[in-house]
């Protein structure tokens, strides 16, 4: 990765100084997944540890457990003046990002203020909204929140570690932005004309191409996650915990409680699959079918629901 302090220039306005664009930049870089699969020879310890407050992690802990080797977890390595153009995170996700060695300047676009902009540079030239900047040193991290629009400038060659999670918190975002593609992908697919109707293993690939979850995996990463956070709630032992280990006080009891009546909730959306309205139309998202192409048995699909119904009505204490 070769330093490149002269890539970064006046873009004519107002003496602005801007990335160039033929930067090249690794970004993405699976690197705790790499090391994971390499040989016995590797050294056993973790290549770092999450923070604590970031360990809540619904996401990367079930794709772990029960994908074939997916995950959120990322490695990015640029020179100066490589970046990251105007964006929000994937799935709506939360995101940070820790500095290993560098310098980064992050542009944070306050939501409320947000205006589309169809600039071709995609930088927001005329991006109407209030903002603002941090610059990022070695060995500090940045929290991104949810849905928050950001560019980020490598001041110096730098390198970072990268997470993406969903947490309680923030799983009806996630969920929305699944709408949202789905409604996507229809319209998309009626363009084409090839696929059919009751075509939902495709659906779902489709699904999984575009943000890297489909609605089957959505349904059980909720699932699960609310059946281990009851389990630890009535004091059952679970094979393996997510984050921190929940205590006996209240407020680690009011933390586990807000997270059961949040999933509760967004498992009951997606049970009684009623029409979400998305951009003026309506969406059903047919989770039965979604669940039955994906499992390859309807037998499957039908015992997954009953679960999940069986489970929304264990929390019904929990409604406010």
């Amino acid at each position: 990765c070769r330093d490149h302090e002269e890539q970064i220039h006046s873009s004519g306005r107002s003496g602005e100084r801007r990335p160039r664009d033929n930067i090249g930049y690794l970004k993405d870089w699976h690197l705790v997944n790499f090391l994971s699969q390499r040989n016995e020879s590797l050294p056993s310890w973790p290549l770092y540890t999450t923070p604590s407050f970031f360990q809540r992690d619904l996401l990367n802990d079930f794709l772990r457990r029960y994908s074939d080797g997916g995950d959120y977890k990322f490695v990015y390595w640029g020179p100066s003046g490589s970046a990251t153009t105007l964006h929000s995170d994937v799935l709506h996700s939360y995101s940070w990002s820790y500095n290993v060695v560098g310098m980064k300047k992050w542009i944070f676009h306050i939501p409320e203020l947000q205006r589309d902009n169809d600039d071709d540079d995609g930088r927001g030239e005329h991006y109407n909204s209030k903002q603002f900047e941090v610059i990022q040193n070695t060995g500090e991290t940045i929290f991104v929140p949810a849905t928050w629009k950001h560019e980020v400038i490598n001041l110096l060659e730098t390198i970072s570690i990268n997470h993406n999670w969903i947490t309680a918190a923030n799983v009806d975002l996630s969920w929305q932005c699944l709408l949202t593609e789905i409604s996507s992908i229809e319209t998309e697919l009626q363009s084409w004309g090839h696929i059919p109707d009751l075509d939902f293993a495709a659906r779902e690939n489709m699904l999984r191409g575009c943000i890297g979850l489909d609605v089957t995996s959505f349904f059980f990463m909720v699932l699960v996650e609310l059946i281990r956070l009851l389990s630890s709630l009535y004091g059952v032992d679970c094979d393996e915990s997510v984050g921190e280990e929940l205590d006996s006080s209240v407020d680690r009891l009011l933390d586990l409680t807000s997270a059961i009546f949040r999933l509760r909730n967004m498992l009951c959306i997606i049970i009684e699959n009623s029409m979400e309205i998305i951009d003026g139309g309506d969406c059903d998202v047919h989770l039965e079918k979604r669940l039955s192409s994906v499992l390859e048995s309807q037998e499957l699909a039908n015992e997954a629901l009953s679960c999940a119904t069986n489970v929304v009505k264990m929390t019904d204490r929990f409604e406010p």
